[in-house]
C-alpha cells in the first residue's frame, strides 16, 4: 500500500503548476496579457476617419452598434472583477470570436463559460485553445468532461490519457479514468490508493459493480490511515452504509457525534433508526449510482471541496460547475457553489441558486435555513425572517423558529429574540429534545443581555447538562458568574476546562485571567491575560483587564499602556471616560470589586463562536 499522500501536497502542486492565468477570477488578481495590439485597435476605432468627418451634420444618423475587441475586453474585465461571471462570459466568448488567434482570450472565455455552468461553450473554446497549445491540461479536462456528459466515453478516455502529468492531473485524473473505464467495461488500471478520497471512490466503484466485500475493504483502509478528519471518518461510514453494513455505519456515525455536535450526523443516525432510505441517500450525498457520470461528478465535487478548504474559491467554482453539469442532483455541490458565490459577494446570486432546490428534496429545510443565513449576511433581515417564518408555519420546522431568535439576537433586539426562543420552547412541550439543546444557550445569552441574570443562569446551567464539554458554553457561564462576582470557584473550574478544550481561544483565556483577578489571584491572572493579548492584541476588553492586573502587581507603567490601548479601541464614551479616570488616577475604590464594566460584545463573541 502506498503511503497516504497529504491533500495539501496535491494542492501545492496544482496551484503552483497550473499557473496564474487560469485562476484569477477575483478583483485582486491580474491579467497576464495586455490589451489587443495597436493594429487591431486601429482597425476597430480608426477605420474610415475622414469619411466620418466629411459627412454633413444634417445627414448624421446613429450607426448600428458594433462588436469591438476593446469594448468586449473592457466590459468583460469590469464584469468579472465585479463578480458577474455571466456577463463576463458573454463578452469574452464574443471577444474570442473577434480575435480567434489569441489563446489568452480563449483561455479566459473557456474558464468563464465553465464557471457559469455552460460546459458546451467552454468545451468549444477548449478545442480552439488546443489548436494553439496542444498540452493545455485544463482544456483537455474540460473536453473530457464534456465527452463524458455526452456519453462519448472512448473520446473522453483518449483526452484523459493525453493529459500531461503534473498539475491537477496528479489528483483528479486517476479518479476520472477509473470511472470512465468502468463505463467502458474495461479493467480498471488505477490503484486509487493515493489519498482517502481515492480510497473512497474505490469503494463507490465497488458498490457500483456489486463488489460489496471490496467496498467494505475500502472503508476499512480509510479508517486505518493516520490523523483522520471527522469528514474522512464519515466517508468511511458512508461506504459501510452503501455496502449494507448499517450497524457498522451507525457505530462510526455515533463516534463522530460523540466528538462534536453535527446536525447532518444526527440526521443520518435518525434516518438509520427509522430506515428512511430516501433521507439516507440524500444525507450521504450519494444516491444509488446508476451512471458513471454520477461517479465522475462526485470526483469533480471532491476536487472542488478540497480547493474550497484552501480558500481557492475561483477554482472551486470551476470544478463545482463541472460536477453539476454532469449531475445537477448533488445538493452539497450547490451549497459549495453558493459558498463560493458568497465569498465573491454575490449573495443574491447564491440565494437564487439555492432557492431552486425542490421542496420535496430531503435536504430542502436545511438548505433553506442556509439561504436565510445568506440573506442575513446580505443584511436582508426582513427577507430572512419571512423565509424562516414560512418554514415554521408550513413545515413545522422548529429549527427555523430558533434561527429567528438568533437573528433578532444578532440585531441586538433581545426582547424579540426571547419571544422567538420562548415560542420554540413552548412548541416542544415539557422536555427539550437533545437536538434542540442550543435554544437554551441562545435564550440564556438573550436573558443576560437583557439584564436578567437569574433566568440567564438557569438556562445556561440547563444547557450545560446537555453539553457539559462545550467550551463556549462553559466560558459564557463562567464569565457571567465572574462579572456578577459570584460562584468564583465554580467559574474558574468551568473556564479552566474551557481553556483545556480551546487553548488558543483568546476570549476564553481572557475569561480565565479575569476570574482569577476577581478572586484576588493577580499574579496568575497576569499570566493568562498576557496569553490572551498574544492571541487578540487589539481587543480593548482584554487590554483593559490586563491593565488592571498589571496595576495590582505593581507594574504601573505597563498598566497605563494597556489602558491607553483599550481607550483607543473603545467606542462607548462611558467606557472611554472610565478608562481615562484609571489612566489619571490608577485603580480606585470605584473600580472595585468589579474593576471594569462588562463588555457585552466581547462576552457575546466568546459565547457565540
Amino acid at each position: 500500500m502506498k503511503t497516504r499522500i497529504i491533500t495539501n501536497f496535491f494542492l501545492l502542486g496544482m496551484l503552483a503548476g497550473v499557473g496564474g492565468w487560469y485562476f484569477y477570477g477575483d478583483s485582486s488578481e491580474k491579467f497576464s496579457w495586455s490589451l489587443p495590439s495597436a493594429e487591431t485597435l486601429t482597425q476597430d476605432f480608426l477605420s474610415e476617419p475622414l469619411i466620418r468627418l466629411q459627412r454633413p451634420i444634417y445627414n448624421w444618423k446613429p450607426e448600428p452598434a458594433r462588436e469591438t475587441v476593446a469594448g468586449n475586453f473592457l466590459s468583460g474585465y469590469y464584469a468579472q472583477n465585479h463578480g458577474d461571471w455571466q456577463s463576463a462570459s458573454e463578452h469574452f466568448t464574443t471577444l474570442s470570436e473577434l480575435d480567434p488567434a489569441n489563446k489568452e482570450i480563449l483561455k479566459r472565455a473557456m474558464i468563464l463559460s465553465l464557471g457559469v455552468g455552460d460546459l458546451d461553450t467552454a468545451s468549444k473554446s477548449a478545442k480552439k485553445l488546443l489548436d494553439h497549445d496542444t498540452a493545455d491540461s485544463i482544456a483537455m479536462l474540460v473536453i473530457a468532461v464534456r465527452a463524458i456528459d455526452t456519453r462519448n466515453l472512448e473520446n473522453a478516455l483518449q483526452y484523459l490519457d493525453d493529459m500531461p502529468q503534473g498539475d491537477i492531473t496528479t489528483f483528479v485524473k486517476p479518479l476520472l479514468r477509473a470511472w470512465v473505464q468502468v463505463g467502458l467495461d474495461q479493467e480498471i488500471t488505477e490503484t486509487l490508493d493515493e489519498s482517502t478520497i481515492h480510497m473512497y471512490h474505490r469503494g463507490l466503484i465497488s458498490v457500483y459493480l456489486g463488489n460489496i466485500d471490496d467496498a467494505v475493504e475500502a472503508a476499512e483502509t480509510i479508517l486505518e490511515q493516520p490523523a483522520l478528519s471527522l469528514f474522512e471518518i464519515e466517508r468511511a461510514a458512508d461506504l459501510y452504509l452503501l455496502a449494507g453494513k448499517k450497524d457498522k455505519a451507525k457505530e462510526w456515525y455515533e463516534q463522530i457525534q460523540s466528538r462534536g455536535d453535527s446536525e447532518a450526523i444526527s440526521d443520518k443516525i435518525a434516518a438509520l433508526e427509522t430506515d428512511n432510505k430516501e433521507m439516507l441517500n440524500a444525507m450521504t450525498g450519494v444516491s444509488e449510482i446508476t451512471d458513471v457520470r454520477q461517479g465522475v461528478a462526485l470526483s469533480l465535487y471532491d476536487m472542488a471541496l478540497i480547493l474550497s478548504r484552501e480558500q481557492s474559491y475561483t477554482v472551486t467554482r470551476l470544478f463545482t460547475s463541472m460536477a453539476l453539469a454532469l449531475n445537477d442532483d448533488i445538493t452539497e455541490a450547490k451549497l459549495l457553489l453558493a459558498n463560493a458565490l458568497v465569498k465573491s459577494g454575490r449573495y443574491d446570486e447564491a440565494v437564487g441558486y439555492l432557492s431552486a432546490i425542490d421542496e420535496s428534496h430531503p435536504t430542502y429545510l436545511p438548505t433553506m435555513r442556509y439561504v436565510a443565513e445568506l440573506l442575513t449576511e446580505a443584511e436582508r433581515f426582513d427577507d430572512a425572517r419571512a423565509l424562516l417564518n414560512d418554514l415554521f408555519l408550513n413545515h413545522n420546522d422548529v429549527k427555523s423558529l430558533i434561527q429567528i431568535g438568533d437573528l433578532y439576537r444578532r440585531q441586538e433586539n433581545y426582547a424579540q429574540a426571547l419571544d422567538a426562543y420562548n415560542k420554540a420552547v413552548s412548541h416542544m412541550g415539557d422536555t427539550i429534545p437533545d437536538e434542540f439543546w442550543y435554544v437554551l444557550y441562545g435564550r440564556g445569552m438573550a436573558y443576560e443581555r437583557e439584564g436578567d441574570w437569574k433566568k440567564a443562569e438557569t438556562d445556561l446551567k440547563a444547557a450545560l447538562v446537555y453539553r457539559p464539554n462545550h467550551p463556549y458554553l462553559l466560558n459564557y457561564l463562567g464569565y457571567g458568574w465572574a462579572e456578577q462576582g459570584v460562584e468564583l470557584e465554580k467559574a474558574s473550574e468551568l473556564i479552566e476546562k474551557a481553556v483545556q478544550l480551546k487553548p488558543t481561544d483568546g476570549y476564553i483565556r481572557d475569561s480565565l485571567g479575569w476570574v482569577l483577578y476577581m478572586m484576588g489571584r493577580y499574579e496568575e491572572s497576569v499570566v493568562h491575560l498576557e496569553k490572551a493579548i498574544e492571541l487578540l492584541p487589539y481587543d480593548p476588553t482584554i487590554n483593559d483587564h490586563l491593565g488592571d492586573a498589571y496595576w495590582q502587581v505593581g507594574r504601573y507603567i505597563e498598566a497605563k499602556y494597556q489602558w491607553e490601548r483599550a481607550k483607543n479601541h473603545k467606542d462607548e464614551m462611558a467606557d472611554i471616560e472610565r478608562i481615562e479616570h484609571k489612566i489619571k488616577y490608577g485603580l480606585t475604590a470605584q473600580d472595585m470589586p468589579h474593576a471594569v464594566a462588562t463588555d457585552h460584545n466581547a462576552l457575546e463573541e466568546s459565547g457565540a463562536r
